[in-house]
């Protein structure tokens, strides 16, 4: 009975064991088939997706070539130009300096603009937002005109300065773009747009940012000399400017909120201080 009693558990052990085996290996082909199936319809909808959208890719990709094609002749055309400026500026007779002007006079005019200071100015034909501000005098390491403003953060775009003096008359001179770091990764920024000052090129009253050189002019700004006026001459024959009035200021990071949440606060604060001036 004992012996019986035992093969009899040992047959149920075995009936168990095959039956778990059985279990798990249904469950692995369960597991399997739920897998294929998930990869066969992700496959399916990316083909559907190709089928739907073929010209809609091939469309944005041809705008997207012409677009770059179109900027490249824009570039293209501006440096041509700019070049004969610049060759017939460097002419000295008579004939010659006439085809200075006849370059200059390709380039519109100001018209009727009014040179403004720390007023926010549009720069036309650009693809994304840019905006100029104020422009101020910069001797501290090269003679430079620094605008102050605002565009793209990444892959800021081209633009030229076009000083202008008594007369109309102006002068074209391709401008650095420099994107201030403190923009906490935003689309736009605030940026720095620098034009050279050669040696031999006088201080212009104002300028103008243009992105194509053949474009109407739509902002001119006060070219800002912190220097002081021009004075008498000194003993030595030396003239000299006279320093600016004492005060004290303070620059603040760029802001990208609003500036109503700022001037009661750190602004205030800056101003009951002594400060006279925050930029």
């Amino acid at each position: 009975m004992a012996s019986r009693h035992m093969r009899d558990l040992l047959n149920k052990r075995e009936k168990r064991t095959r039956e778990r085996k059985n279990l798990s290996f249904i469950i692995v082909i369960m597991f399997f088939v739920i897998f294929c199936v998930i990869v066969l319809t992700e496959i399916l909808v990316m083909e559907d997706r190709n089928k739907s959208k073929p010209m809609a890719f091939f469309s944005s990709h041809s705008r997207r070539s012409g677009l770059e094609y179109e900027d490249r002749q824009v570039v293209y055309e501006d440096a041509e130009l700019y070049k004969d400026i610049v060759d017939a500026s460097r002419l000295h007779t008579s004939s010659k300096s006439s085809s200075a002007s006849k370059s200059q006079s390709v380039l519109p005019s100001r018209e009727n603009l009014t040179a403004k200071d720390a007023v926010w100015q549009t720069v036309p034909g650009t693809r994304f937002k840019f905006y100029v501000y104020s422009a101020h005098y910069d001797d501290r390491k090269s003679r430079l005109i620094r605008v102050i403003g605002a565009s793209k953060t990444r892959a800021t775009e081209k633009v030229w300065c076009r000083f202008w003096y008594a007369g109309n008359a102006s002068k074209v001179v391709a401008a650095k773009t420099k994107v201030i770091r403190e923009n906490w990764n935003m689309k736009y920024s605030a940026i720095f747009i620098l034009c050279p000052l050669d040696s031999n090129v006088s201080l212009p009253q104002s300028l103008s940012v243009v992105h194509k050189l053949k474009l109407p002019i739509r902002n001119l700004l006060v070219v800002r000399d912190n220097r002081g006026p021009m004075e008498s001459e000194d003993d030595q024959g030396q003239s000299y400017r006279e320093p600016p009035p004492e005060s004290m200021v303070v620059c603040v990071k760029p802001l990208h909120f609003t500036y109503d949440k700022v001037r009661k606060s750190c602004v205030t604060c800056d101003v009951i201080l002594g400060v006279n001036i925050v930029v």
